[in-house]
């Protein structure tokens, strides 16, 4: 594809509609292979011009011919990268640069036909400020540009960082390739099973019987070993996570990637995402080494780091909440802890960075976005990107302040009076909140099996009933 404007009707349209389709299912198919050494190949492939050692994760949108990334650039998870202005029924092609050592960050949003100068960051969930030079940093929606920028950690050496040796480059290759096969050789191996039992289950009682046993086969064979497989690697591989900081070429982020791509491919969609808002989410979670309250709804999987995630009782976290435990800035991971308090709310759509803190009973609104080392005070309301309120605001915290699973915001006198009714009414109706979700989805889910199985069972008698001894209670049972 080349530079221009084209009708949304036409097969310049229709191709780029086809392959955006086709890379939607390519990353829900193959997500392990994502932000592996492998991805850039094969980026290259499609046509987009990346230069040496870049580290690109799970980027979409984006005409692969049109877009050009300079040498040891970084670009994060869901980033909207060059994606296509349509206009009036018009689709508008430009071409986007990215210069060298860029850092994007997570869900930004990089417009078609954008150039980014060199060493430049951008934020987060965030746009490309007006007048961006070399070597600053923009942040926001919109964009602002940032008097300055986090200095990188001292005394490491490029070698783990930008140009690494042959040697690390062979050693993350091996934990990419083990990381991109162990999850389709465990669903092959399941699935195997499956089939083998259920074709038992047929031959032994009837096709509409055996039927019913698939929610049965799902769980047995698919959710609990794939559950159980992502719990054990965690803790056999990662341990407990702790507050600390490792460039990107060592075996640590290698193995902690490594286990956050098998959880995100197998426990998430095979397991937690059907536990979503449901009572059961939280003690599954907890098994990870999340630490989690009491009568917490909670509507998300999005955690890496689990063991630096604190949730206190009675918060309420919504779809698509993102608890980010770590930053690759200038490729070295910054891990650090992320504090959620009693009876607090996140919006949907929500991130909160390492070393951020939502005080007690605070709110902070829909797609907002609390950057490392904020925090929100106690009951309180906060939401933007950056997060506003009225007129003011925490100072920041360091990553030590949160090692201590007592520290807290300071409490206001109305809400060390809250009595034990109102802490009951609160559970209650979290209770209730959550008891709802899980109902409807699960009954949806049951009614549609139902349905399908007594259309198959029908079918099925319907055409090998003898007409002349025809019972209906033969074809019901």
């Amino acid at each position: 594809m080349t530079v221009g404007v084209y009708s949304t009707k036409s097969i310049i349209y229709i191709r780029k509609w086809t392959l955006d389709r086709l890379m939607d299912i390519a990353l829900n198919v193959m997500h392990t292979f994502y932000a592996t050494l492998c991805i850039t190949p094969f980026l290259r492939a499609l046509g987009m011009k990346i230069g040496h050692r870049c580290e690109v994760a799970t980027a979409f949108g984006m005409v692969h011919s049109l877009v050009e990334i300079g040498d040891e650039s970084f670009i994060g998870d869901l980033v909207s990268l060059g994606a296509p202005h349509i206009f009036r029924g018009q689709m508008h092609l430009r071409k986007t640069i990215i210069g060298k050592r860029v850092f994007i960050g997570n869900s930004a949003v990089i417009m078609d036909g954008t150039q980014i100068p060199n060493k430049c960051l951008i934020g987060c969930m965030s746009l490309v400020a007006d007048g961006l030079k070399e070597g600053q940093s923009c942040f926001g929606s919109p964009a602002r540009i940032l008097p300055c920028r986090a200095k990188a950690p001292g005394g490491i050496s490029e070698e783990l960082t930008y140009r690494p040796r042959a040697g690390l480059i062979f050693g993350r290759l091996c934990v990419d390739t083990v990381r991109i096969i162990l999850p389709r050789i465990l669903i092959a191996f399941e699935t195997g099973i499956a089939v083998h039992i259920f074709k038992l289950c047929n031959k032994a009682i009837d096709f509409g019987l055996s039927s019913l046993t698939v929610p049965i086969l799902y769980i047995v064979i698919f959710a609990l070993p794939s559950l159980l497989v992502c719990i054990g690697l965690k803790w056999l591989l990662m341990g407990t996570y702790k507050i600390e900081q490792y460039p990107m070429w060592t075996w640590f982020v290698w193995t902690s990637e490594f286990v956050t791509a098998i959880y995100e491919q197998l426990a998430a969609p095979l397991v937690l995402e059907f536990l979503r808002g449901t009572f059961f989410l939280a003690p599954a979670l907890r098994c990870f080494g999340v630490k989690i309250g009491r009568g917490c709804f909670i509507d998300t999987t999005d955690i890496t780091e689990f063991d630096l995630v604190r949730i206190g009782d009675y918060a309420v976290l919504n779809t698509k909440v993102g608890l980010q435990t770590h930053l690759f800035e200038d490729r070295v991971m910054k891990v650090a802890e992320v504090c959620v308090e009693d009876e607090t709310t996140l919006g949907c759509a929500s991130i909160m960075l390492p070393s951020t803190r939502l005080g007690r009973g605070a709110k902070l609104g829909p797609l907002s976005l609390m950057i490392k080392g904020e925090g929100i005070p106690t009951e309180t309301s906060w939401q933007g990107i950056p997060i506003q309120a009225d007129g003011h605001r925490w100072g920041r915290i360091e990553a030590e302040d949160l090692e201590s699973p007592g520290a807290r915001p300071p409490q206001t006198e109305k809400h060390l009076t809250v009595g034990v009714g109102k802490k009951k009414q609160v559970q209650r109706k979290i209770y209730f909140a959550m008891a709802g979700p899980f109902l409807r989805k699960w009954g949806r889910c049951l009614g549609k099996f139902l349905g399908i199985c007594l259309a198959v069972a029908l079918i099925r008698y319907m055409t090998l009933v003898d007409y002349k001894h025809f019972s209906l209670s033969r074809v019901i049972l």
